[in-house]
């Protein structure tokens, strides 16, 4: 199954593609077997794989200044009787200068961002949970991407352009009222779709919908930071102007505890995904 992942500038893709490199890795963690591994020969995907840590540390990702293609393979496993349910994903980010997949209405989409799209079965739209970052016109642009998709690949109007359809809310930590030392706790408490509502309203869950058949469409909160094991809190601190991770005294995989960054994968490839609760 083929996924594309799009989203605004400063909207998380690249930090959170970070996350899914590294969290089969983590030890001792509420998690999944997923597996994400670069692409084979896909030199950005290496390069991404190797500064994974660096980047959820809090280094900025440099900015994308020429086309940039980005290649993995997700291995979910399947049941423990003969494997039944094993599949794989193969996840597409095709980042144009400026790295907005995701331009104003009005503006074509870059061709390649497009191309891309055209072979995908499902779609990862990624959006920041900081609202300073989400654009105005969020809507209108899902829209025309959606029109020049479906126009591109003869979809007649009002069928799906798509399999599926996920929205993944990145830092959802930034959620929760105050994202204090109960930010955690409020997330587990309320369910997806409402906070995701509530982030960006109901016009884009409008036109997400419209792009896939009933029951296509999925809502994800993560967090490639995630939260501190101890206190519940939120574990990345604010540093000039964007959020970095601390490390703890035994290094990074003892501080980082990332927050359901496998969910949206799960629901992409089975339609379902089972939401488990982040024990103490």
């Amino acid at each position: 199954m083929r996924i594309s992942l799009v989203g605004t500038t400063r909207s998380g893709k690249t930090v959170y593609l970070a996350s899914l490199l590294r969290a089969a890795f983590t030890q001792d963690r509420v998690m999944r077997p997923i597996k994400v591994r670069p692409g084979a020969d896909c030199e950005p995907a290496l390069d991404l794989f190797d500064s994974a840590t660096g980047i959820l540390c809090g280094t900025m990702p440099a900015g994308t200044t020429t086309l940039t293609r980005y290649q993995f393979v997700a291995d979910l496993p399947g049941s423990l009787l003969a494997g039944l349910g094993k599949c794989s994903l193969d996840i597409t980010l095709t980042d144009p200068p400026g790295g907005d997949c995701m331009p104003p209405a009005g503006s074509s989409l870059h061709p390649a961002v497009l191309a891309d799209l055209c072979e995908a079965d499902g779609l990862l739209l990624i959006l920041p949970g900081d609202a300073a970052k989400l654009p105005g016109d969020l809507c209108d642009r899902l829209d025309a991407l959606a029109q020049q998709v479906a126009e591109a690949k003869g979809v007649e109007p009002g069928k799906p352009v798509f399999l599926r359809a996920c929205v993944v809310v990145t830092m959802a930590e930034l959620l929760p009222a105050g994202n204090g030392g109960s930010a955690l706790d409020e997330l587990e408490s309320k369910e997806p779709y409402d906070l995701v509502v509530e982030h960006v309203g109901s016009d884009l869950v409008r036109a997400l919908r419209g792009m896939v058949a009933p029951g296509g469409d999925g809502y994800a909160l993560v967090s490639a930071m995630g939260f501190d094991r101890s206190t519940r809190g939120v574990a990345a601190h604010r540093e000039a102007g964007d959020w970095k991770l601390v490390p703890g005294p035994r290094g990074f995989d003892e501080a980082w505890w990332p927050y359901r960054v496998f969910e949206p994968l799960e629901f992409l490839a089975r339609g379902v995904a089972w939401r488990a609760r982040m024990a103490p």
